[in-house]
């Protein structure tokens, strides 16, 4: 018989809590690190002074560009072993040791942290069963959340990436999650094909121009308010958007759906330091009912909301 979505739920958490590597791989123990690498402490200086959003997160991923990726690998495979070993996640998954560390933090940062907890409670106090959009599924982990807290919820889960989608649909048969559709696609303001530039950690690949150099795939992006129409989605009661610098792009096209629905929308907005004051602009220009609030986690982030329908 498969394993309940409860059950997983406590079996993720017992082992974030009793797993000494998978308890320090958040954010908030790698502050002993500055105190034992002078390089790493130079960089995260360097960091501050040049006002990054993360200063710790640019500093590490400086750090691993330098050393060629070679502490993240060896971490990341001694994570996917103890994820595997605790049934967490398949055995011989087709992830490096780098995606495999993503994979682990990720599960540390929305299953153990509970980012988004604000949004589900608002889209819960809506009552019908919920669809949701994840828009910048990467590995599912936020699909994975949305069926933790909703488990009759209808979940399209949109990652452009062939990879990681691959590894994604795996981890969705694996949790046993129902009512779930993998959709190949990236999402923003229309529907056309471009290249996506991949980043080395696969969860932070992007359109964006910045990114170019790296390698690239064909993709095809959609917009929502398209989907919408032409899936004949009854309804959209929570859309998060998380895109690596191009949420812009995706609010400009679901303006009907926010005008029509005003669904429940957590939107990143740490990847521009410009999105702090555009994201709202924009948001507010597709409904003017919007309002919003901080994610207690990623206090940079966005979570918009209306007053119940």
């Amino acid at each position: 018989m498969p394993e309940s979505i409860h059950a997983l739920h406590a079996r993720i958490l017992r082992a974030y809590a009793t797993d000494p590597l998978l308890h320090n791989i958040s954010r908030r123990n790698c502050w002993r690190n500055l105190e034992q690498s002078p390089l790493l402490r130079a960089l995260f200086l360097s960091s501050l002074r040049h006002r990054m959003l993360y200063p710790l997160d640019g500093a590490y991923y400086i750090c691993n560009r330098l050393s060629g990726y070679r502490l993240l690998e060896r971490s990341g495979r001694l994570l996917q072993r103890r994820l595997e070993e605790r049934g967490i996640i398949p055995k011989s998954l087709p992830i490096t040791g780098v995606e495999a560390y993503a994979l682990a933090h990720l599960l540390d940062l929305i299953i153990v942290r509970h980012e988004c907890d604000i949004g589900f409670v608002m889209v819960k106090s809506r009552g019908s069963a919920p669809v949701i959009f994840d828009c910048g599924a990467n590995f599912g982990v936020f699909t994975l959340w949305a069926k933790m807290n909703m488990p009759g919820a209808e979940v399209f889960a949109f990652e452009p990436v062939s990879r990681t989608c691959d590894v994604m649909r795996r981890l969705v048969g694996h949790w046993n999650l129902e009512n779930v559709h993998v959709e190949q696609k990236g999402v923003g303001a229309r529907p056309y094909s471009t290249n996506i530039y991949l980043d080395e950690f696969l969860w932070a690949s992007s359109i964006s121009n910045d990114r170019k150099g790296a390698n690239k795939e064909r993709i095809t992006i959609v917009p929502i308010d398209g989907f919408v129409r032409e899936r004949k989605v009854p309804h959209v009661d929570f859309v998060k958007i998380d895109v690596e610098g191009v949420e812009l792009d995706v609010i400009k096209g679901m303006r009907r759906t926010a005008q029509r629905q005003a669904p429940v929308t957590y939107v990143a907005g740490h990847h521009r330091k410009s999105h702090q004051q555009e994201i709202p602009a924009m948001m507010r220009s597709a409904n003017r009912k919007y309002t919003f609030v901080k994610d207690e986690i990623e206090p940079l982030d966005f979570i918009f909301f209306t007053e119940r329908r």
